[in-house]
């Protein structure tokens, strides 16, 4: 959508995330100036849910028997401000500074 992204990440090997995760938001944040990325999990996908959590998703629905009956869709959402895997950018003074937007939290 205009303001949103949904990342979707298909992965055998959660180690090899660490490769992707920050150009995945440098892409979502910075190259495509998204204001919210999206993530949607079954309800029965235990790993993915903690997985999307410890990553700094936010669970903000779940729409009830969303995948079939007794398997919901579980929706996350990170804002920009809310994200921690953004290289922080440099001020004048060299020194690292993180930058974000201010969400009114709608």
């Amino acid at each position: 959508t205009p303001g949103s992204v949904s990342l979707h990440v298909a992965i055998e090997y959660p180690a090899a995330l660490r490769r992707l995760i920050r150009p995945a938001f440098d892409l979502a944040f910075n190259r495509l100036g998204k204001q919210v990325v999206l993530a949607t999990v079954l309800s029965s996908n235990k790993r993915s849910l903690r997985l999307v959590e410890h990553l700094g998703f936010r669970r903000t629905h779940q729409i009830i028997d969303g995948w079939s009956v007794g398997t919901h869709l579980v929706i996350h959402e990170m804002r920009r401000p809310e994200c921690r895997w953004l290289e922080p950018e440099r001020g004048e003074n060299g020194i690292r500074r993180q930058v974000g937007t201010e969400s009114n939290g709608v």
